[in-house]
């Protein structure tokens, strides 16, 4: 690998972007801004304009090939390859754009590398100890970069975004298989939310009992003992021993884990930030069922405007939800376990087709590819 060189070096600009308020109204270019930059994507047709002068807007108008890092918030260091973009687009002052030198530098080869160790070690370095939090422009200038013959950068590049379609893939197939789910719930009993099912509305009241779980303190372990505590949010450790055996439905029921609603199929523990229920009447209810239909439904959504979030056990035990045959619960939880087992196996392969990905990151920037 050829000694680095600075980004500086390498880069026709390096700049922040045009401050003004965005709008849905076309009053001027497509505004793009960090808020826009999900999952290493940018949906277009959601973008919204600025105003933003004629005399001004080449200064900031976007690029294909472009770079644009986020300045502040959860993504700072964060950056974005402008592949493709509406030919009137400029970028937001919370972002920091670079325009690579074609001549000597591959735009993807470059975005590889802002998304190695290599650069994310240099961005925490330059942070440590630093009064400005986040990234800026004279940070970025001064990051080193290997920087092989520009063939072979097209070469790293080529390899890289093989290897990363093929993990964006994997993820996008487990990302179908809960839509396939949850499609196929609405299509079996409706849609919660709206109302609307072919299936008598009811409550659970006679079906379930409903209990506060219980404090972990006495039964908390280091140790994966196989016994999984559950509190509002999920899984947050291991307990000693089990307070339930059988399979329970657990709701948060206090906070921002309010309504969160956690089907637990095994031995767990459930502590007192949930509230615990326990299917009673099998020929009636279904746990599988209940879980999801509490997750579908617009519970939780319901009880998060009050100035403390809450929700006791009455309102759960008297929650309408359609109330199916229990031989159609069953099916939908036997397609739904079938689902599962595929999607631990996608999992399995997704996060494999990731390390690999990871794997070829490391060598590439270390001159090993």
């Amino acid at each position: 690998m050829s000694p680095p060189v600075t980004l500086t070096d390498i880069a026709e600009r390096i700049d922040y972007g045009h401050t003004a308020s965005s709008t849905h109204e076309h009053v001027g270019p497509t505004f793009l801004r960090i808020a826009d930059i999900q999952d290493n994507a940018v949906d277009w047709s959601r973008v919204p304009f600025c105003q933003c002068p004629e005399d001004r807007r080449e200064r900031y108008r976007l690029l294909p090939g472009d770079l644009v890092f986020a300045r502040t918030g959860a993504t700072t260091g964060k950056s974005f390859l402008i592949r493709s973009c509406p030919t009137d687009t400029v970028f937001a002052s919370y972002l920091i754009r670079v325009r690579p030198n074609r001549s000597s530098v591959d735009p993807v080869y470059l975005s590889h590398f802002f998304d190695s160790p290599g650069y994310w070690r240099q961005i925490i370095s330059a942070s440590t100890g630093s009064a400005q939090a986040g990234v800026n422009a004279s940070k970025l200038k001064q990051l080193k970069i290997p920087l092989p013959p520009l063939p072979e950068q097209e070469r790293i590049a080529s390899i890289l975004d093989k290897a990363d379609a093929v993990r964006r893939k994997r993820a996008r197939t487990l990302e179908l298989a809960d839509e396939f789910l949850k499609s196929t719930f609405l299509e079996m009993f409706g849609d919660i939310a709206a109302k609307k099912s072919k299936h008598p509305f009811g409550t659970i009241r006679q079906f379930v009992t409903a209990s506060s779980g219980k404090s972990s303190k006495a039964v908390r372990t280091d140790s994966d003992t196989g016994i999984p505590i559950y509190g509002g949010n999920g899984q947050n450790g291991w307990a000693s021993e089990a307070l339930h055996d059988e399979p329970v439905v657990a709701v948060g029921r206090v906070g921002q884990q309010c309504g969160i609603t956690t089907l637990v199929e095994h031995p767990c523990w459930v502590t007192d930030n949930a509230i615990v229920v326990k299917i009673m009447d099998k020929k009636r209810l279904n746990a599988v069922y209940l879980a999801t239909a509490l997750q579908m439904s617009p519970l939780r959504n319901t009880v998060q405007h009050l100035d403390l979030p809450f929700i006791n056990q009455s309102m759960l035990l008297d929650y309408g939800i359609p109330l199916p045959g229990i031989s159609l619960q069953k099916r939908y939880a036997d397609l739904r376990a079938q689902t599962v087992g595929l999607s631990g196996d996608l999992q399995a392969i997704s996060s494999a087709a990731n390390d690999l990905f990871g794997g070829l990151v490391q060598r590439a920037f270390r001159g090993e590819l």
